[in-house]
């Protein structure tokens, strides 16, 4: 309960502090908006002067040398002031679209952080569903299905690659003869809330790429859309490894008897592997996590890390739904 308080209040404080930017963005282009617009309207009253001055030199009916040279000056200062009127159009619209992408990136962070903090707070995967629980109503001797193997246990556990403070996969069942490891609800919605800002960026500067080789061809500028295809890759490469985050993606295939370890070339048969086993490990770095952990016991005394993380009443639903699936035994201290 604490832990949900804090991602909420943590996402709260982002939003008013996000909001607070938006609104000091919309007073940054109203005031710039109303400087170009007096701007515009002072450059539209000197254009206006100077053709009314233009008007009455061509109305003359023998106009002289000067009359001529003061018509050609006249014409070529016009000429100018529509130039400074194109360029301060130009730069009214380039801060309107840029508002808008702040806003628009904005309001998609913001989209992606409420998605996460209500499947953290109201969907989370420390929840066991109605299956978890059935089984885990009994020990592990007493439950259908499963052979425990003391003489394939392993006293160290396999090495992992990362640990976490909750629940970042689950084993679940793709089809009849298929399991997989999938990424938790949370770890999908915070992989959303990373990338949702970039992909609205490229969004929007997409459309206005879009508009703009539509209205003047090859001459639009490709430099906002390049800049946002290069944090899109930033923020996917850091997506993805949110999502596979925990362990390795693995498939189980019954129909072909194989585990698949993304990563490795050859797949492991379910002949190569003595058992399963759950472990409590401790992962250690920058932070240090409580962790649980089914691994791989491989007949040639190697083992494998399927899944870790710091669900251990999740970790002991999926370890016997793989036992059960598989067939193979699990390993336990000898008694």
């Amino acid at each position: 309960m604490l832990k949900k308080a804090a991602i909420i209040i943590c996402v709260v404080i982002i939003g008013f502090a996000g909001l607070r930017q938006i609104s000091q963005s919309m007073d940054q282009a109203t005031r710039y908006d109303q400087q170009m617009d007096a701007q515009r309207q002072d450059i539209l009253s000197k254009r206006q002067e100077l053709v009314d001055q233009l008007q009455t030199v061509e109305a003359k009916p023998n106009p002289s040398d000067h009359d001529r040279w003061l018509m050609a000056h006249l014409t070529k200062s016009i000429e100018g002031l529509d130039k400074v009127i194109g360029t301060v159009d130009a730069g009214q619209q380039r801060m309107a679209r840029q508002s808008f992408r702040t806003w628009a990136g904005l309001g998609g962070v913001f989209l992606g952080l409420a998605t996460f903090a209500l499947v953290f707070a109201y969907r989370p995967d420390s929840q066991l569903s109605a299956e978890d629980r059935a089984l885990l109503q009994h020990p592990l001797s007493q439950t259908d299905g499963i052979r425990l193997d003391p003489q394939s246990y392993q006293s160290e556990a396999a090495p992992v690659s990362s640990g976490a403070n909750f629940v970042t996969g689950r084993i679940r069942q793709q089809d009849i003869a298929t399991l997989r490891i999938q990424g938790g609800r949370m770890m999908k919605a915070f992989a959303a809330a990373f990338i949702m800002g970039p992909v609205t960026y490229l969004g929007i500067d997409g459309y206005y790429l879009l508009t703009d080789v539509l209205n003047r061809g090859m001459e639009a500028e490709f430099s906002s859309v390049l800049d946002s295809l290069v944090m899109m890759a930033s923020f996917g490469l850091g997506a993805i490894l949110i999502l596979n985050a925990g362990g390795p993606a693995i498939t189980v295939d019954r129909q072909a008897q194989v585990f698949r370890v993304a990563g490795k070339q050859s797949d492991i048969p379910f002949g190569d592997v003595a058992s399963l086993q759950f472990n409590d490990i401790l992962v250690t770095g920058k932070y240090t996590h409580q962790n649980h952990q089914i691994q791989l016991n491989l007949k040639n005394g190697q083992s494998l890390s399927l899944l870790n993380h710091a669900g251990k009443e999740q970790m002991q639903a999926d370890l016997i739904r793989l036992a059960r699936f598989t067939g193979l035994p699990i390993a336990v201290p000898a008694v």
